[in-house]
């Protein structure tokens, strides 16, 4: 795991370096016995009897939390470990929790904030039916690797290794171990579905079975393929069945990416009923995707929403007609950049106006939720559950909620986001077309107007740097002005 966002923030330290918060340790230390050992080791505490008593592998015991809750599992499950010396490890503290349960999370890992390592398979049982009943009125993210202990919503299993055996792979990576009942090396693999090695039993009858499986959600939308996974669920494109258009369908998993707040917690859930009433707001501006309702299957939430047609910006301009680092030396290369830059700024700078006159401010703008018709060229703004009005729940969120790049250089000391950082966003969005290289400008301010400017010299025209000058310094107005009086040479070039 990077420690990136820990450590440092200009350098990539080890997640050793970062000193931890004080709470869950100081639980440990207050619960368990003197003779135990509670040491820090990388994500996680340790806390161990004087004596080692698991064996090598079994099942192991997880356990999942909220950020409210946290303090109070750790208590009741670390004086259950210490009555029955368990050796368990936590999320050191609760920061590094909300790393383990965040979005971009391991899916085959989320959610473990404490792992339990029973001596015995009927120590385990025993252990298990205490844990579930220690914490029978918490709930917790699912954690997508195990399957719940029977009566409990926070408490669950899997069969894996407790000692760190393992082998080199031949891409120099490394693989865990088990070992199977006929002696053979078995991979300890971490995956986001529950299975067991061949030949081992499951101590506890199967779940009842989810619904999760049904390709069909809400009797409206019939899953076709999966888009993307994070750990707060999946992006699929399904057909609308009352329609037969194409439709995308966002999902979210309960207590996943959450964030605590002053009247509770906010987690993937509340995030997407958040985005599907910004989305219903703005439903009339023609600039986002079109919401077609919120569904439940199983345990999770879906928001199912029209098909926005083109690819997002970030590929967009990969494509070989619009990459000009080697083509500055051809006149015609340069004039079809720019003839797609004039119509995507065009349509971008209408679409970010359109929401702000709604009375949102979009908060996380990059070349990642700004779709592109290769067609039309016509933009489409996606993924807005950072969008928000200057009293909504997720507005105490949304200062940090950006993409690394596209927010401005001199926001510090500022508490909330204005339209002015949306303009920056699509400034350096539109920037993007000409270099990639936003995120570096944070390491050296200097180097944004340095970079366009050695591409004007090279023949790029002045107008591509003075509008995006004009957004990042949130002028919108100038860089209408400015679109509206320039009339690229060449056309648009044809995708078809």
């Amino acid at each position: 795991m990077s420690a990136f966002p820990f450590v440092d923030p200009l350098y990539h330290e080890p997640i050793g370096r970062y000193a931890h918060s004080p709470e869950f340790e100081r639980v440990l230390t207050d619960v368990l016995p003197e003779s135990w050992s509670v040491e820090r080791s990388g994500v996680w505490m340790a806390a161990r009897p004087p004596w080692r008593r698991y064996p090598d592998q079994g099942f192991k015991l997880h356990v999942s939390a909220v950020p409210d809750d946290a303090e109070e599992i750790l208590r009741r499950v670390a004086m259950i470990c210490g009555e029955t010396a368990t050796e368990f490890k936590c999320a050191a503290d609760p920061r590094l929790l909300g790393h383990i349960n965040s979005k971009r999370a391991s899916r085959g890992s989320s959610g473990k904030f404490m792992t339990l390592y029973p001596e015995s398979d009927h120590a385990f049982e025993g252990l298990a039916a205490r844990l579930a009943e220690a914490t029978a009125e918490f709930d917790g993210p699912y954690i997508l690797s195990d399957r719940r202990v029977p009566g409990s919503r926070c408490v669950f299993y899997r069969y894996g290794g407790f000692s760190r055996r393992s082998r080199m792979r031949p891409d120099g990576t490394r693989e865990y171990l088990i070992r199977g009942v006929d002696g053979s090396d078995l991979p300890d693999r971490r995956q986001p579905f529950f299975a067991l090695p061949e030949g081992i039993a499951d101590p506890f009858p199967p779940e009842d079975a989810a619904s999760g499986s049904d390709l069909r959600i809400g009797d409206r939308f019939e899953i076709r393929e999966a888009l993307a996974f994070s750990n707060t669920g999946g992006v699929y494109l399904a057909t609308d069945l009352a329609t037969g258009a194409d439709a995308v369908l966002k999902e979210a998993r309960p207590h996943t990416s959450s964030w605590s707040m002053q009247d509770g917690y906010l987690d993937a859930v509340g995030m997407l009923e958040h985005e599907h009433a910004v989305l219903t707001d703005l439903a009339g501006t023609g600039v986002t995707v079109q919401p077609l309702g919120m569904h439940r299957a199983w345990e999770h939430t879906f928001l199912a929403q029209s098909f926005a047609p083109g690819e997002p910006l970030r590929s967009f301009r990969g494509r070989p007609e619009i990459i000009l680092t080697t083509h500055m030396d051809d006149p015609e290369r340069v004039g079809q950049f720019c003839g797609v830059f004039h119509t995507v700024a065009r349509g971008l700078l209408a679409a970010v106006r359109a929401v702000h006159e709604a009375g949102y401010v979009i908060g996380d703008l990059s070349p990642n939720n700004i779709m592109v018709d290769a067609d039309t060229l016509g933009v489409t703004l996606i993924d807005v559950e950072s969008a928000h009005r200057p009293d909504d729940r997720v507005a105490t969120l949304a200062r940090g909620w950006y993409t690394p790049g596209f927010r401005p250089l001199d926001e510090a000391g500022r508490r909330a986001v204005t339209p002015a950082d949306d303009l920056y966003a699509a400034g350096m969005a539109l920037y993007s077309l000409v270099m990639p290289v936003q995120h570096f400008f944070r390491l050296h301010p200097e180097a944004g107007p340095r970079f366009i400017d050695r591409f004007v010299a090279a023949g790029l025209p002045e107008e591509v740097r003075d509008v995006i000058a004009a957004l990042a310094r949130g002028d919108a107005e100038a860089a209408e002005a400015l679109l509206d009086a320039w009339t690229p040479t060449l056309s648009v070039p044809s995708y078809a």
